[in-house]
């Protein structure tokens, strides 16, 4: 079985192609350090409404396999990489 390797980002992504659809945000594609990742799955999404204005979250898996967490606040047009699990 391969080893998880787990990373904290905290970076903010360059682009974020996502559709808002039915009340809920699908991520399609996202290009963090200049290179372009297309979202093979989404696994789970939630809202920490914790913090002013509530922060969205979100666990994708990429092409390559590997599993990304982002973030996304509200008001805000900035996307973060907060955490990257690499197989």
């Amino acid at each position: 079985m391969a080893e998880i390797h787990e990373e904290e980002i905290h970076e903010s992504l360059d682009e974020v192609v996502a559709c808002f659809r039915g009340g809920k945000i699908e991520i399609r594609s996202l290009c963090w350090r200049g290179r372009q990742h297309t979202v093979k799955q989404m696994h789970a999404s939630w809202i920490d409404r914790a913090v002013d204005p509530p922060v969205h979250g979100f666990t994708v898996t990429l092409e390559s396999d590997d599993l990304m967490e982002l973030a996304y606040q509200e008001g805000d047009l900035d996307w973060r990489l907060e955490r990257l699990l690499l197989q």
